[in-house]
């Protein structure tokens, strides 16, 4: 049964049709929508009226013995559509708004074939489209392609993540009869821009509207702790060098990295970028450092592999 309560008529018992487990909330307030967790491993939706039927044209069987702990609604930019993350005792899944799947992360140990199932997964946090994922020993990304990437080893067994700031995560774990409260830092900027750019069909970002979000999302958070393989990714596959090149700018582990700065700058047509960081690799060449004054000074002849680069 389900309790019903309201202005006018307070402790009204409503009969369902089925046995439930659970009750989630949904974003949906027109017509007013719950979701039910059913004995019959399901999860349904049914519209809020007086006799809660189910409507069983839209729902998620689950598997044999498989419970949901936390189901988490995400906006869209386009307000019609919503990214539901479902956490279950198996696995974590990502689905639209009719609870259709579109990705699944089971948490697999990639280091022992035998054993199906890697780290028990413990709890889910939406940070933009990108959805974090706590084990008990790491914290994960997921994007709504399907990609998992590890993003930081955790402090503390049975951790749970609460919130998300600019450069850190909350998160709890159990310290004897009590909670504990903690913060780790943790760079947010591969896993949110990851996040934009993995949206796929119906979800994915018109091209002008996408970059605007990657260029706001590179200018404000931090570059320090991405990876090289990310800005691959960014500048080769989905096109985007200048984003890579704002990156790898900021981040002086990535920047020192022979001719990644200056190839980011030919292909971003940023040619004045690729001659001053020629300038830079030319006096570290000659050993000879920046001038305090804007004066002019004599410089020796260029070595080949300089002057093959100019030429471009």
């Amino acid at each position: 049964e389900i309790l019903n309560l309201s202005p006018v008529v307070v402790g009204v018992h409503k009969t369902l049709s089925t046995k439930v487990k659970n009750i989630f909330n949904t974003p949906f307030t027109n017509p007013r929508t719950v979701l039910f967790y059913d004995k019959k491993n399901r999860l349904i939706f049914s519209i809020d009226d007086k006799n809660y039927h189910f409507n069983t044209k839209i729902k998620l069987v689950l598997e044999p013995n498989e419970d949901v702990i936390q189901v988490l609604w995400q906006n869209h930019p386009n307000p019609e559509l919503f990214l539901c993350g479902i956490l279950t005792s198996k696995r974590v899944i990502i689905t639209s708004k009719q609870l259709e799947i579109l990705a699944i992360y089971r948490g697999e140990n990639t280091q022992n074939s035998n054993q199906p199932y890697g780290p028990k997964l413990l709890s889910i946090l939406w940070v933009g489209l990108t959805l974090f994922i706590t084990t008990d020993t790491h914290l994960f990304y997921m994007t709504v392609e399907g990609l998992v990437q590890p993003l930081l080893s955790l402090e503390r067994p049975a951790t749970e993540i609460i919130s998300c700031l600019n450069d850190r995560v909350i998160l709890c774990s159990p310290n004897g009869h009590s909670t504990s409260v903690y913060v780790q830092p943790v760079g947010l900027l591969e896993p949110l821009v990851m996040g934009f750019i993995h949206l796929t069909g119906d979800y994915a970002l018109s091209s002008d509207h996408l970059h605007s979000l990657l260029k706001s999302a590179a200018k404000c958070y931090d570059s320090l702790r991405v990876s090289l393989r990310f800005v691959k990714e960014l500048d080769g596959y989905h096109g985007y060098p200048d984003l890579a090149l704002l990156i790898v700018l900021r981040n002086p582990h990535l920047s020192n990295i022979e001719d990644l700065s200056f190839d980011l700058a030919l292909r971003s047509h940023t040619f004045y970028t690729a001659c001053d960081i020629l300038d830079v690799e030319y006096e570290r060449f000659i050993g000879v450092g920046t001038a305090v004054s804007g004066s002019h000074r004599s410089r020796p002849e260029p070595p080949p592999k300089l002057k093959e680069k100019y030429q471009k």
